[in-house]
């Protein structure tokens, strides 16, 4: 899996974390619109470059965001042009520290994949 972090804050270091030394996840960079962040040293774009120039490069996209709105609202913005799949930690993971990869580096049901989410009103 080729994977990118929507979200480079808290919730998406600690996804990192946790799939950073699995071999069946080529992580290629986190995607955030805060010019501020900076996680050692990866690469991180903005959301109208990954439009642009990089989608291609990945099949995944996990937003690691806790606030729920604010997933939706990248997840509608992705689905119309992002062929790949776009997947969702529950808000949980972060907070209690939750496995997100089994023994064999594939996701648990703590991510989920987008079509498999309820929306959620705002």
């Amino acid at each position: 899996m080729k994977l990118a972090i929507y979200g480079a804050g808290k919730f998406g270091q600690f996804i990192y974390s946790q799939i950073s030394s699995c071999d069946n996840i080529g992580f290629k960079f986190f995607i955030d619109n805060n010019k501020k962040r900076d996680y050692s040293g990866a690469y991180i774009i903005s959301g109208k470059l990954f439009k642009e120039k990089y989608y291609k490069e990945v099949d995944t996209v996990l937003v690691a965001i806790a606030d729920w709105t604010i997933v939706q609202k990248i997840v509608l913005e992705l689905l119309p042009w992002f062929e790949g799949e776009i997947c969702i930690p529950n808000p949980n993971v972060l907070s209690g520290k939750l496995t997100i990869l089994d023994e064999n580096g594939n996701f648990t049901g703590t991510i989920k994949r987008y079509r498999d989410v309820k929306p959620v009103l705002s």
